[in-house]
């Protein structure tokens, strides 16, 4: 695999290189590498860098439309940081996981079919058997 720095016109950012690939939005490149991407210029929505091979900077409707200075500096420094990235960026979301409220399963529908009245509970089941499905225990 080449190594190189994709800003995508999907919005996200890779870095790729033969041991990891990473792969995010631009916000997240800040707090994973602590680099800030230049914008795109107007027209611009693609860019793909390759030391020593491109750097194209593209329109993803027209195709390359320029090229940007060889090296790039913040390419390379992206580069030279994709492991530490890659494993801040597990850690990151390992976190946002492991925040997220985990509480019992809400109400299934026998749950919600006994707190019914009986009238309430027999149209919910003819409904549902009209749709050859059981309802309730």
């Amino acid at each position: 695999m080449r190594t190189e720095v994709h800003q995508h016109p999907d919005g996200l950012v890779y870095v790729r290189t033969p041991d990891v690939t990473y792969a995010d939005t631009p916000a997240n490149v800040v707090l994973d590498f602590g680099i800030t991407l230049p914008a795109l210029p107007a027209g611009v929505d693609d860019r793909i860098y390759a030391p020593g091979v491109r750097h194209a900077l593209m329109n993803s409707d027209t195709g390359v439309v320029g090229g940007g200075p060889m090296p790039w500096d913040v390419g390379d420094a992206l580069i030279a940081n994709v492991v530490q990235a890659f494993a801040k960026q597990k850690v990151r979301i390992e976190a946002a996981a492991a925040s997220r409220p985990t509480g019992p399963p809400g109400p299934n529908i026998s749950d919600i079919i006994a707190v019914l009245s009986p009238t309430q509970q027999q149209a919910i089941t003819a409904a549902v058997a009209a749709r050859g499905r059981k309802a309730g225990p």
